[in-house]
């Protein structure tokens, strides 16, 4: 996301980092994007939820486009560049309207609609998936972590 100047830098400051730095630190780095202030012990998770979403989004997005293949004469191009700037539009109106998850379902999922089937499935299915995706990473980053810190000590 650098590529674009949106990417999300993750930082934390031990106690020897003054207040001075510390926003010069992040007035340095918001030039690749947003700069996000968490506890060391959440690097994990926050390397998960940033570093690693593009990757779990393009995958997520594949699926998505490779099964609405099967139901539709579109081509697959077609396919995508539909799912891509529905994702561009979301993500922006979320942003600048300071909207909530809930808050866009509500916006867009009509009581007895085809939108709250849709997102109905997804709330009863996907988290088991996500669910998994987050302990084998978690798992695989702290076994990564392991075995540098042997090496490095």
């Amino acid at each position: 996301m650098v590529e674009v100047n949106k990417s999300v830098t993750l930082i934390c400051h031990n106690d020897n980092v003054n207040c001075n730095d510390k926003n010069n630190i992040k007035k340095l780095l918001e030039c690749f994007g947003s700069v996000t202030e968490i506890a060391e012990s959440e690097i994990g998770m926050g390397s998960e939820l940033t570093s690693c979403m593009p990757g779990f989004i393009g995958a997520i997005f594949k699926v998505i486009t490779d099964e609405a293949e099967k139901y539709t004469a579109l081509d697959k191009k077609q396919i995508i560049q539909m799912v891509i700037e529905t994702v561009y539009g979301t993500g922006k109106l979320l942003l600048e309207k300071e909207m909530t998850f809930d808050n866009l379902i509500d916006r867009v999922a009509r009581k007895g609609g085809i939108t709250e089937e849709g997102a109905k499935i997804i709330g009863e299915k996907l988290p088991e998936i996500i669910n998994e995706m987050f302990i084998k990473t978690l798992e695989k980053r702290k076994t990564i972590t392991e075995k540098a810190q042997k090496e490095f000590v």
